[in-house]
């Protein structure tokens, strides 16, 4: 089969009467000025017509092929979609996997290694007196649903003031940490703020045998606040919300149901590799003041006996490492 139309050579509007041969299987043969171009099929770039538009073939080398409106044409051309659609799937299968490969690996590379470390970059550039502000104002939030320390007076003085004694062995500036005593439903927990305010709550307290034991979880929330978990975590779960944006692209319920949980997922990566660190240094300070870790495992250890009735979530789904891992990482 052929077409009749007008050629124009690469770059140049000069009009040349040709005719296109299809009647091979997978090439084409161009016949315009005495010479004749073929070429594979699949490398010709076919825009059909649009409106007034004519139907173009552009050859690999340059030249543009703009056949007469025919019956045979329009034909051929639905009989050439239809034919060739799996032969280009199939020539540009190899580029679309390298494609998605590419992506998965920048996407695990971003996540495990470029956000942390943009992340740790963008909190340690941030000046103490915000970082102050900004645990001053999440302690107000945090006040409204804790209430008042049924510790003493005297034993939280106590404890602050052990503690202030004990920060001198550390060579590292931790001049503004402060100690904060509340009581809540939460259960036996303590927690750091940006700027190194350290919550404990009663039941902490409480479930503690001795202060050495008591002294682990002080110095595990002052790993927190050493590296700026808090703060740190803050700009990881921002950057990683705008991304879940940028991807989703739509305010949807179901898509932000799914963005939350996709979230959720990828922060608690994030929180357990922090309460590792903490957790290490917390080790590393028992030694260097207790020259053990014993009180350590058992502070653990009373925690695991007063968690009633615990779940065997999957470890993705928990914010914090095993205590049967920490246990055996503090021992």
């Amino acid at each position: 089969m052929k077409f009749k139309g007008k050629a124009f050579p690469p770059k140049s509007s000069v009009r040349h009467n040709a005719e296109l041969d299809v009647s091979r299987i997978d090439s084409v043969a161009l016949s315009v000025a005495d010479e004749k171009l073929i070429c594979d099929l699949n490398h010709i770039e076919i825009s059909e017509s649009m409106g007034h538009l004519p139907d173009r073939f552009v050859l690999p080398s340059g030249w543009v092929f703009i056949p007469e409106k025919t019956q045979e044409l329009n034909q051929w051309l639905k009989q050439y979609g239809n034919t060739t659609f799996l032969s280009r799937l199939e020539s540009k299968q190899k580029i679309w996997l390298s494609s998605l490969l590419l992506l998965i690996v920048l996407g695990l590379g971003s996540y495990h290694y470029i956000l942390p470390w943009f992340s740790d970059s963008i909190a340690e550039a941030v000046p103490h007196k915000l970082t102050q502000k900004l645990g001053d104002i999440t302690l107000q939030t945090l006040e409204e649903s804790l209430q008042p320390s049924q510790i003493s007076q005297e034993q939280q003085q106590q404890i602050r003031q052990r503690f202030k004694n004990q920060l001198t062995a550390f060579n590292v500036p931790l001049d503004n940490v402060e100690i904060f005593f509340y009581s809540s439903d939460f259960g036996a927990n303590a927690f750091a703020l940006p700027g190194g305010k350290i919550i404990i709550l009663d039941d902490m307290i409480n479930l503690m045998r001795t202060p050495e034991q008591l002294d682990s979880v002080l110095f595990h929330e002052l790993g927190h606040v050493y590296h700026r978990h808090m703060l740190k975590g803050l700009v990881y779960s921002s950057l990683l919300s705008v991304g879940m944006a940028l991807l989703t692209g739509d305010n949807a319920m179901l898509i932000d149901s799914m963005a939350a949980g996709g979230l959720f997922i990828l922060m608690n990566r994030y929180t357990q590799e922090a309460e590792r660190e903490a957790d290490l240094f917390a080790k590393q300070a028992m030694l260097n003041i207790h020259a053990e870790t014993k009180p350590m495992v058992e502070m653990f250890e009373l925690l695991n006996q007063s968690t009633s009735s615990p779940m065997n979530y999957p470890q993705w789904l928990s914010s914090h490492p095993r205590l049967d891992d920490r246990i055996q990482a503090s021992q």
